[in-house]
């Protein structure tokens, strides 16, 4: 199987032999990318929590980006959502200090979490529902970096940057003219990701 020549939205919940002797799945239940999408991120959120409360997770920048609109539909869609809103002065850095406030701030009755932003917000929010033992599915940003589809978050503990485990996210939903509108230093900072790991693949 050529993965290459799949359709994006192809490679949700993929399972394949592949020629390089191993079996490769990805576990993940829907990727969309496409224009106003909210509507499918409604009907996922829906789905996935199950008609219990869900936390929008998102900081002061990704909240005027898209977490306003994505709060919005969830509510006019009669859902019980919420925002949790990282606030910072500087770049929100997702350390001890950031994922410790948000465990103990959140409620424990979420149902379910859903990370609006790129790389810090989708790290921590993928730690923290995994501890929590919840769901969480992730609405993009910006095209900063390629670890939308990983099962680690990339975290700074006692201020050294380390690799934890964490959680797939259930979906993954991008809007086109969302990730166009991000600033350029991210989407330059994406494709610097991508050829590093293909350098390192390489």
């Amino acid at each position: 199987m050529n993965v290459l020549n799949l359709k994006l939205e192809d490679l949700s919940r993929l399972s394949f032999d592949c020629e390089c002797g191993m079996h490769h799945s990805l576990n993940i239940d829907q990727i969309v990318y496409g224009r106003n999408i909210l509507e499918n991120v409604v009907k996922a959120a829906e789905k996935y929590a199950k008609g219990g409360p869900v936390l929008v997770v998102c900081d002061q920048n990704t909240y005027k980006a898209y977490a306003a609109e994505v709060q919005e539909a969830f509510l006019n869609a009669g859902m019980n959502s919420s925002l949790y809103i990282f606030r910072s002065k500087h770049d929100l850095l997702p350390d001890n200090r950031q994922i410790g406030k948000m465990v103990i701030e959140v409620s424990g009755d979420i149902a379910l979490m859903v990370a609006v932003g790129s790389g810090v917000i989708n790290d921590i929010t993928r730690l923290v529902s995994r501890k929590m033992k919840i769901p969480y599915m992730v609405v993009c940003t910006a095209p900063s970096m390629d670890g939308y589809a990983s099962a680690t978050s990339s975290l700074i503990i006692d201020d050294i940057k380390d690799t934890i485990p964490g959680q797939l996210p259930k979906g993954i939903f991008a809007d086109e003219e969302v990730l166009q509108k991000a600033p350029g230093r991210m989407i330059k900072a994406g494709f610097g990701d991508v050829i590093g790991k293909l350098t390192a693949l390489t």
